[in-house]
């Protein structure tokens, strides 16, 4: 067949394939049709193209003087006080108003008693093979909650001296089982020779009747600046024998040998010489205690007393103005009962503002806000300066009178119950008469908008336009915890493929989270293709803006004379359409992937726990979750006969995603399985070998070496504002306590005391609910301490 032939052989067949074609397309368009994506994932993509918007701040934002006024009161025979608080003060000339209240009751307790173990010392019998005993006994059936203040013990010991280490007692209260420390006791010995009675004072302590629990024993040696001790290997607490005279036996009496407890010879004769004192403590559940504030009753909470001095629960209720009142704040607290020990303690937060100012500039993605706080002496007279800003803001530098960088801290501030973030300068450092500024990035408010299009009465959620329809958008305006925000002020623009507007609406508020366009005509006088849809908005201190492209098409059943430019248009559109919608389905799930990340492990090739690191609140022994992995890993390959490593264990709501480099095993404990936490560990892996390759093939458990291995984490696995602030309130606790082991002199304690009441009253509800042990153990190093000069 010539070249001719075959030429015109090909178009007759592609005409009489068009002419098939042709019919079969018109009754698609009347019946389905096919350019429509049958699932409801939208194909709206966001726009790659820059931004550049420009501002004012119209917020609450101010430079803050805050002055922390305290009133106490106690109670003798009544079951009610009352409290006027005044609504404003002056302070260096300037007038400050009440904020905020904090009440706090404590003391809870109803009287004393004591305790004996075994009290006769005149014959003390010596305790063989061990060096640390545990003495169980029983509480009374009466109270129902009691703490233990003072125990006594009967030792004999002649100690060596060594010089570079030091003594000490030490006595924990457990549970029966030897799960859980319930208190416990550290004193430094004077004495070296001792034969006789010594007392203990325990720290914070509830415990319940009728139950059983254990006093442990041992002598620590500890040298100077070191955090641990190790235990002295010869027993110096001594027993009583109660056959002589008969007595009853209290319970059971172990002994530590190095390797396992084991039961005392002749244990149902003999005790430990012990006995303690004991507070009544009552329990919350049986006091109806009520705060009263003009004239509205507050039900406040519980917690147990962690201030020196205090025994028992405590009960705790903060309270924040919507405004600045205008007269006197009466508080009257009341309990069903007389409590002859409660303490009344008030806190009275006085604020004085100065308003900030500000702009905003946004480029391609990145919002950053300019303020500008005006500053003066209004921190004088043990007034503390805050400058705040908003909650959800992250903090990119702070800048003096003088345009110099300096050092701050952050942390959470409620002004009138908004809540704000606030930055301090904890070492009140000269900033200059002036203003100071702030430098902020703020998260995008909006990341998806809706296309409609109305189908009789209603509008239908769709992913493509069509011309000659009614239609309408909605953008979700929502916050960085994916909260809906209303009101504000917005714009919709609606531009055709050659940029042109075809439509704009101004002045648009948001409504449950939702911002409406108008009823839009879309005329058939309009082409077909790729729209633009920009939205913006704005409500004084957060902005929203986002765009999507989307395509408009003709009518149902619309032939276009170019047919073989359709087909094309129709194998492109079917060809992008579903990836598009894959990635824009993928990228929405995958929105706040950082907020479900728990803990992240990393572990030898031999499964030793070598560094790990916390999202949030620490978790326990993090050696056994690292043990676990690595059996359940070779668990699997063996079973199943795989060389492959397993990569997801996914246990209902917790998924450990699984990362294996050549020294290291990397998991991460997180609430979703997603493609980007596999990306990220996968990343994060190699980074890390990269850093601390040289130390990983020899390593021995120095966990020095990964001092810089946070860096890297915060890299990939980016943290919010509040775990930055709740893990920068554990660090700088740490540091409090390796300073407090170190102080020899007991007169010391007391500036070191008043620099951390100056730093944890910033930090005051977040040490409440994450670092609560971390407080505890400063107030018990501290005790003891100054218990050591009385002594």
């Amino acid at each position: 067949m010539s070249k001719t032939n075959v030429k015109g052989f090909l178009c007759a067949f592609l005409i009489s394939i068009l002419m098939i074609t042709m019919p079969i397309m018109t009754i698609n368009y009347s019946t389905q049709n096919i350019f429509e994506n049958n699932s409801n994932d939208s194909i709206n993509i966001k726009s790659s193209s820059e931004y550049n918007y420009t501002g004012t701040y119209e917020g609450g934002l101010c430079t803050l003087g805050l002055k922390i006024e305290k009133t106490s009161t106690s109670w003798i025979n009544q079951n009610q006080t009352s409290i006027l608080i005044p609504n404003n003060n002056t302070y260096n000339d300037f007038s400050y108003s009440l904020n905020r209240l904090d009440v706090r009751a404590y003391n809870l307790y109803d009287g004393s008693g004591d305790f004996d173990i075994a009290n006769d010392s005149s014959n003390p019998i010596d305790i063989e093979n061990g060096f640390t005993i545990t003495q169980e006994f029983t509480t009374p059936s009466t109270p129902d909650l009691l703490a233990v203040e003072t125990v006594n013990l009967y030792v004999v010991h002649n100690l060596p001296a060594i010089i570079i280490k030091s003594y000490i007692y030490i006595l924990y209260i457990f549970d029966e089982d030897f799960q859980e420390v319930l208190g416990g006791a550290f004193k430094p010995i004077e004495d070296k020779i001792k034969d006789g009675w010594i007392s203990l004072n325990i720290s914070s302590n509830i415990l319940e009747a009728n139950t059983k629990y254990n006093f442990l024993y041992l002598i620590g040696m500890r040298g100077v600046g070191d955090d641990d001790f190790d235990p002295y290997a010869f027993n110096t607490w001594k027993a009583q024998n109660k056959t002589i005279p008969p007595d009853k036996n209290i319970g059971l009496t172990q002994i530590f040998n190095g390797i396992e407890f084991t039961p005392i010879d002749d244990d149902n004769i003999m005790d430990m010489l012990c006995n303690f004192t004991f507070q009544k403590i009552i329990n919350p559940k049986n006091v109806n205690l009520t705060c009263e504030i003009n004239n509205v009753n507050y039900i406040p909470t519980y917690q147990k007393s962690l201030s020196t001095g205090s025994l028992g629960y405590q009960a705790l209720l903060s309270y924040y103005f919507e405004e600045s009142p205008f007269e006197e704040t009466n508080i009257t607290i009341f309990t069903n009962e007389t409590i002859e020990s409660l303490e009344i303690e008030v806190k009275h937060y006085y604020v004085h503002e100065i308003k900030a100012s500000g702009s905003f500039n946004v480029t391609n993605d990145i919002i950053e806000w300019n303020i500008s706080y005006p500053y003066y002496d209004i921190g004088a007279y043990g007034s503390e300066l805050w400058f705040l800003y908003e909650s959800d803001w992250e903090l990119q530098g702070f800048y003096n009178t003088l345009g110099s960088e300096v050092e701050v801290f952050f942390g959470p501030f409620n002004l009138y119950n908004e809540s704000y973030y606030g930055l301090f300068d904890l070492w009140a450092n000269p900033l200059g008469v002036g203003t100071c500024t702030g430098i902020y990035q703020s998260p995008n408010y909006c990341s998806n908008i809706n296309s409609k299009i109305k189908i009789g009465e209603d509008f239908l959620d769709k992913n493509y336009l069509q011309l000659g329809k009614t239609i309408k958008f909605e953008a979700e305006i929502r916050n960085a915890f994916n909260e809906p925000i209303s009101g504000g002020n917005g714009n919709i623009t609606f531009s055709n493929p050659l940029g042109l507007v075809i439509y704009q609406e101004n002045d648009l508020i948001s409504y449950g989270g939702i911002l409406n366009s108008s009823e839009i005509d879309l005329l058939t006088s309009n082409s077909v293709g790729t729209y633009r849809v920009e939205i913006s908005w704005m409500n004084g201190k957060e902005l929203a803006f986002y765009t999507i492209f989307i395509e408009v098409r003709h009518p149902e059943g619309y032939i276009s004379p170019e047919l073989i430019i359709l087909i094309v248009s129709l194998i492109s559109l079917i060809g992008g359409s579903i990836p598009a919608s894959y990635i824009a389905k993928k990228y929405f799930k995958q929105r706040h992937w950082e907020k479900t990340l728990h803990n992240l492990f990393i572990l030898s090739k031999e499964g030793t726990s070598m560094y790990d690191y916390s999202f949030g609140i620490e978790m326990k022994n993090p050696e056994l979750i690292s043990g676990m992995i690595s059996a359940l890993t070779s668990f699997i390959k063996e079973a199943t006969g795989s060389k492959k490593n397993l990569r997801t264990i996914d246990q209902q709501d917790k998924k450990l995603i699984l990362s294996h480099g050549k020294y290291i095993t990397a998991a991460m404990l997180s609430d979703k399985d997603l493609p980007i936490i596999h990306k990220r560990i996968a990343e994060f892996t190699e980074s890390f070998e990269i850093n601390f390759g040289k130390h990983l093939l020899n390593w021995r458990g120095e966990q020095s070496i990964f001092k810089g291995a946070e860096a890297i984490v915060t890299k990939y696995f980016p943290v919010s504002t509040e775990e930055q602030v709740i893990r920068g309130v554990r660090k700088r606790l740490m540091e409090f306590r390796e300073r407090l082991l170190i102080i020899e002199n007991p007169m010391d304690i007391v500036p070191m005391m008043r620099e951390i009441t100056e730093f944890t009253s910033h930090y005051q509800e977040i040490i409440n609910k994450y670092a609560y042990k971390d407080f505890n153990e400063l107030i018990k190093i501290s005790e003891e301490k100054i218990r050591t000069e009385k002594s």
